[in-house]
């Protein structure tokens, strides 16, 4: 990510759902500037962030935990808190993995090297 985000900005966005772990990251001109992470294996309320977090996080944070506690907790059957990296990746590029975006039709995708 350092050499992509040279003279720039990049977002990216990992999603292991048979695990129920997400993470994002904002770098730029080389460096990371934010990470936000969930691991449910560690618990279905852990979110670690750090860095100059997006404005757009703390508002998907207090959604999400709200959300979270409102369906039972950490005994709840649902991980709400696993949307947080990813919710906020998708406010910051206007993509989700699960989404479809057919305005992009039918070369969506560019491969860099």
């Amino acid at each position: 990510m350092e050499h992509l985000s040279s003279g720039g900005e990049v977002v990216t966005c990992v999603v292991e759902e048979h695990v129920m772990y997400s993470e994002a990251t904002g770098w730029r001109d080389g460096r990371q500037i934010w990470f936000i992470r969930h691991d449910a294996q560690e618990s279905i309320g852990h979110l670690e962030a750090s860095g100059e977090l997006p404005s757009i996080f703390f508002a998907i944070r207090s959604r999400l935990t709200s959300q979270q506690e409102a369906a039972g907790g950490e005994k709840a059957d649902v991980d709400y808190i696993f949307d947080a990296p990813v919710d906020v990746a998708e406010a910051l590029t206007g993509f989700r993995h699960d989404k479809v975006l057919s305005e992009l039709g039918e070369s969506s995708f560019e491969e860099l090297e």
